[in-house]
């Protein structure tokens, strides 16, 4: 570091130097583009360089998609590391998803598309410069995602000459969504632990399956806590390391929703309790047992003509192995123990691997494959594209226009409100922590509507399900954080603590001491007449 310089050089001297509040203020125009609105608070500005993120909304207020300190959840950390490598370039030139993680360069890319727009970012700060070697992804440079480029320099008010640079960038509006909008895209219910659906999401990444085309939702890892109205709610549902309290209601509200035209898709190549199950599975299971072990070192796919299999090269999935060793599959013990209008879409070495099957107006997949795990190891295209090709089969055709927009406005960081005309949905991509509440006000009417946590984040970005007897209204959800439970215990437990320190310091005792002294006595004087009773 030189002497009496900076280390960073996105900390432009002029920060220090302007001190005034009119200087601050002629500041603001200086520290970024003409064509960027800082107060915009639509979108998010992504930047690698931390020191950013110290002053950035000390002048502006659009939010940023990361703040200086690394979240306090090592749940959260995960979903922030892949946003950094997803938006990073290495020395070499090559994406950082593509040459440290070992994803090939259209997967990269599909899973950097996603991350943007999840994540609202709109706008971006980028290297290199003296501070910060990192800067975007090749692929993300390219000119046709690129809507605005500039580079401001600063090195005029340097105490030390010196490379004192910011870049910015603008992404082409049809690479990322608002933060708060109104939505047409179909919802998937995904059962799993926190990690199964992390698993989930990912996997949608990699086939580039954004907020645009799909609103994923985590519903948590018990199959029996939720009615079948709330079900209901959405457009399929995925199984994936679920578990249960009660395996007749879970598997009895399942076959019901399946019924009345609901589409599901369940794996049991991940450990849950049918991945090997000799009693006789569910009736919602296509096949009647599962043993759940390695086969062969390598495929041997028999592929039935399929809309999921569909345009997918199987010969060029990757190996199934696990750190070397065979990679575990659950299938049908005795290879044909089917079960009535059940029809074979892969067999692996003779063996069923996945099976669909009928029931009513919907439809089962079931899978023995751990297809999601094996698409996030190995990120393979060919095992993203049948992936995509489930999901069209659970939803239909996934179209990237799902979006009506809103008309969205924010109240402050607690409260954002937005007006709709139409849309089955509203996200919001804002963390759902506890104390959120939404609802929905059209004509002279209110409802409290459910916050389904959704998206690439922890513990979840906001989805709000539009109520029948709304949809086609003119209507307005507010968005409104009120604090949790817990945090309003603690505060006025606190503020009694600090309250009774200044009535025993200050005022000797003189208000609440006595009062706590005069009650408790007549207490006392009560339960004695109780026990005189008794006695």
């Amino acid at each position: 570091v030189v002497p009496r310089s900076n280390p960073s050089s996105a900390f432009p001297d002029v920060l220090s130097l302007r001190q005034t509040p009119e200087g601050f203020e002629a500041l603001k125009n200086e520290m970024v583009p003409d064509w960027l609105d800082a107060d915009r608070t639509d979108y998010r500005l992504y930047t690698g360089d931390q020191t950013i993120n110290i002053w950035w909304n000390a002048l502006y207020k659009m939010p940023i998609a990361r703040g200086y300190f690394d979240p306090p959840s090592l749940k959260s950390r995960g979903y922030f590391f892949w946003l950094d490598a997803a938006l990073s370039q290495n020395d070499s030139g090559k994406d950082q998803l593509a040459e440290t993680f070992n994803y090939p360069e259209d997967i990269a890319f599909n899973n950097t598309r996603f991350l943007v727009d999840w994540y609202a970012t709109k706008f971006l700060e980028a290297g290199p410069t003296p501070a910060t070697i990192t800067r975007l992804p090749a692929s993300l440079e390219k000119e046709e995602f690129i809507k605005n480029k500039e580079l401001l320099n600063f090195n005029a008010e340097r105490f030390n000459k010196g490379g004192e640079d910011l870049t910015y960038y603008e992404l082409a509006d049809e690479l990322v969504t608002p933060i708060l909008a109104a939505t047409n895209a179909p919802t998937i219910g995904i059962f799993g632990s926190d990690e199964g659906y992390e698993t989930v999401v990912r996997a949608l990444a990699d086939a580039n399956l954004n907020s645009r085309s799909l609103i994923p939702i985590k519903l948590g890892v018990n199959i029996d806590q939720y009615s079948l109205d709330e079900l209901q709610n959405f457009n399929a549902l995925i199984f994936y390391d679920y578990k249960y309290k009660n395996k007749d209601v879970g598997f009895r509200r399942i076959q019901k929703y399946v019924e009345a035209g609901g589409k599901v898709f369940i794996d049991t190549g991940v450990e849950v309790p049918e991945s090997e199950s000799q009693a006789p599975l569910p009736e919602i299971f296509p096949i009647e047992n599962t043993v759940r072990k390695p086969i062969e070192r390598t495929w041997s796919f028999e592929i039935e003509e399929n809309i999921l299999t569909d345009g997918v090269d199987f010969s060029k999935f990757s190996l199934p192995l696990f750190d070397n060793d065979p990679w575990k599959l659950s299938f049908p013990k005795d290879g044909e123990d089917l079960r009535l209008d059940s029809s074979v879409l892969i067999r692996n070495h003779n063996f069923p691997v996945f099976v669909s099957k009928k029931i009513g107006e919907g439809e089962v997949y079931w899978s023995g494959l751990n297809l999601a795990y094996h698409v996030i190891r190995f990120h393979n295209t060919e095992e993203a594209s049948f992936f995509k090709n489930i999901i069209e089969g659970l939803v239909g055709n996934i179209s990237d226009s799902k979006q009506t927009t809103g008309n969205p406005t924010f109240v402050s960081a607690q409260n954002r409100k937005i007006s709709i005309t139409s849309g089955s949905g509203v996200i919001f991509k804002e963390q759902n922590y506890p104390g959120w509440e939404a609802n929905i006000s059209s004509g002279g009417k209110r409802k409290l509507l459910k916050v389904w946590s959704a998206g690439p984040a922890y513990p979840g970005f906001m989805y709000v399900k539009i109520p029948e007897d709304f949809l086609g209204e003119e209507a307005t959800i507010d968005f409104s954080y009120n604090g949790s439970l817990a945090t309003w215990v603690l505060t006025i437990l606190s503020f009694v603590i600090m309250l009774s320190i200044f009535d025993l310091v200050i005022l000797r005792g003189s208000v609440l001491a006595k009062t706590v002294k005069f009650l408790t006595s007549k207490a006392m004087r009560q339960t004695s007449v109780w026990w005189a009773r008794e006695d």
